[in-house]
């Protein structure tokens, strides 16, 4: 197949614009969803303040557990995800003390997710640089108190996720894939064909 040279620059343009926006979120992370459940979950006047509300995407709605000992709630992100950061809003709830509040991260729901490793105390945004990955992440607060979160924000990436440039075959020039964990084999992205050109 011919085609003249700016016809293929264009091309290639194109190409490689589209993949960069499709991948941003595999390299920067993206903002993580999952399944939510919390230690017990507050009633009053007509409204259940359950887990899924502190990441319904709106401030003034709030998590809201009963005032019992070591409240709790968790996220199961149905995968295992590098996490990179974790942001807390409280929308200036009256009832709010999270004082000694914690994180834990990791892989097991022993213990409704506390056995997992405590990745430091935390008040509103915390960030972790490396080395902070699981499925399940729980937030507790010591002592006999309410847990309240009216939005949590997860940001991570798929464990094991990394691009990689296949070298060039008969079959394949410049192909770009994305490495899967847990063994499973590499997953096309884009394929360049090898296009000859003629100068225009």
């Amino acid at each position: 197949m011919i085609f003249g040279a700016s016809l293929v620059r264009r091309m290639m343009m194109m190409v490689w614009t589209v993949l960069f926006t499709s991948l941003m979120s595999l390299i920067s992370g993206e903002s993580l969803r999952g399944e939510t459940r919390q230690s017990s979950n507050y009633y009053s006047t007509g409204t259940l303040y359950s887990s899924h509300r502190a990441m319904d995407g709106d401030r003034s709605t709030c998590a809201h557990t009963m005032k019992l000992l070591n409240s709790w709630w968790r996220i199961d992100l149905l995968g295992v995800y590098d996490i990179s950061s974790i942001t807390f809003s409280y929308s200036g709830h009256p009832h709010v003390d999270m004082t000694d509040g914690r994180i834990h991260v990791g892989n097991s729901r022993k213990n409704n997710g506390t056995a997992n490793p405590l990745n430091e105390n935390y008040m509103s945004l915390h960030s972790f640089d490396s080395g902070v990955s699981g499925r399940y992440i729980t937030i507790t607060v010591p002592g006999t108190r309410f847990l309240i979160l009216c939005e949590v924000n997860i940001t991570g990436t798929v464990k094991g996720n990394r691009l990689m440039m296949k070298k060039p075959t008969k079959q394949c020039w410049k192909c770009l894939f994305i490495r899967l964990p847990h063994g499973q084999p590499p997953v096309l992205l884009v394929r360049l064909p090898k296009y000859k050109y003629i100068a225009s």
